[in-house]
C-alpha cells in the first residue's frame, strides 16, 4: 500500500491512503534473428555504382540452373578493363573458371550463359588456346566478380543435372548398393560421355568394379577395351528417379590420378566394394 502526503494547510500534513499503482503488462514480443536458409547468401539490398569502388553483387536471377541456362547478377561497379563484364564461378575446391557477359550486359547487370566447357584463365585478349579448361557440371558454387582485381561478394549458386531421360531409367524410393551398381552397368556410357570429355573408342564404356564412400557416392572402374578409367559418382533419387553425375574422373599410372574435377571422397573410408573379376583396392 502506499502513503502519499497531502498539504491541507500551510502546516499540517495528513496522509492519504492512494490504491495501489497497477502497472499493465508490456506485451512485447523477444528478439528473435531472422532465420537464414542453409546455404543461403544474404545480400546487399542496394549499393552504389562510382568508378573504382568494390564491385557488389546485390541479386541473382536463380540461386540454380542446369548447363544451357541464363543467368543474370544484378549489382553495380561491374565494368573492369575497357568495359568489360566477367562473371567468376567457382567450384566447393577453390578452381574458378570464367564467364563472359553477353552483350546486353551494363556495368550494373550481366548476363551470361552457363557454357559446358569453360577456362581457367581470362584469354580474351592474349588469343591464346586455353591451356586449363574444365566442364561444368552438377554441384556447388560461388558466383562472384572481379573488375580491376577487386572480388565481390561471392553468392551461392548450385548447378543442376539437365533434365535428359536415360535409355534405362529406374524408379527406386529406396537407394541400395546393389540398385546403384545395377543402373550404373546399365547407364555408364551415358553417365559419363553427358559429362566428360573422354569418349569410349567403340562408342560404349563398360562398368568392372565399384568403391562405396556412402550410399549416395561410389568410385567405378569402367573401360572400352582399349583404356581403363576410374570415376567418381554421386547418386541420389529425386522424385524417386535415380541418377548418378560425375565428381572426378581418373587415369591409371602407378596409382589412381584425378584428370578431371575434384575427388571429394578422397578422405573418406570405403564401404563396400566390389569387382567383377579381380579385387577392387583403392
Amino acid at each position: 500500500m502506499i502513503f502519499t502526503l497531502l498539504v491541507v494547510s500551510s502546516c499540517t500534513l495528513v496522509p492519504v491512503i492512494n490504491s495501489p499503482a497497477v502497472i499493465p503488462p508490456i506485451d512485447t514480443p523477444p528478439i528473435v534473428a531472422p532465420i537464414i536458409p542453409k546455404g543461403e547468401t544474404i545480400l546487399p539490398m542496394t549499393c552504389t555504382d562510382e568508378s573504382e569502388w568494390l564491385p557488389i553483387i546485390t541479386s541473382l536471377s536463380t540461386r540454380s540452373g542446369s548447363i544451357g541456362s541464363t543467368l543474370v547478377i544484378e549489382g553495380c561497379n561491374f565494368a573492369g578493363f575497357e568495359g568489360d563484364k566477367q562473371v567468376w564461378i567457382e567450384n566447393t575446391g577453390g578452381t574458378r573458371w570464367i564467364l563472359y557477359g553477353e552483350a546486353v550486359s551494363t556495368p550494373k547487370s550481366i548476363t551470361v550463359i552457363l557454357k559446358t566447357s569453360l577456362c581457367q584463365s581470362d584469354t580474351s585478349y592474349s588469343g591464346l588456346d586455353c591451356e586449363a579448361s574444365m566442364d561444368l557440371i552438377a554441384w556447388q558454387y560461388q558466383i562472384y566478380v572481379m573488375p580491376w582485381g577487386k572480388m565481390s561478394n561471392k553468392v551461392d549458386f548450385t548447378v543442376v543435372q539437365s533434365h535428359r531421360p536415360l535409355e534405362n531409367p529406374v524408379i527406386k524410393t529406396d537407394l541400395s548398393y546393389e540398385v546403384i551398381k545395377s543402373y550404373i552397368d546399365s547407364n555408364i556410357t551415358d553417365i559419363i560421355t553427358w559429362y566428360s570429355t573422354f569418349k569410349p573408342a567403340n562408342g560404349k564404356w563398360f562398368a568392372d568394379g565399384y568403391g562405396f564412400t556412402s550410399m549416395n557416392d561410389v568410385y567405378v572402374d569402367y573401360e572400352d577395351w582399349h583404356s581403363l578409367y576410374r570415376g567418381l559418382l554421386h547418386c541420389d533419387n529425386p522424385g524417386n528417379i535415380l541418377t548418378c553425375t560425375p565428381v572426378a574422373i581418373f587415369e591409371k599410372n602407378e596409382a589412381w590420378i584425378v584428370i578431371q574435377w575434384e575427388d571429394t571422397q578422397k578422405n573418406n573410408p570405403i564401404l563396400y566394394q566390389s569387382a567383377k573379376d579381380y579385387t577392387w583396392t583403392r
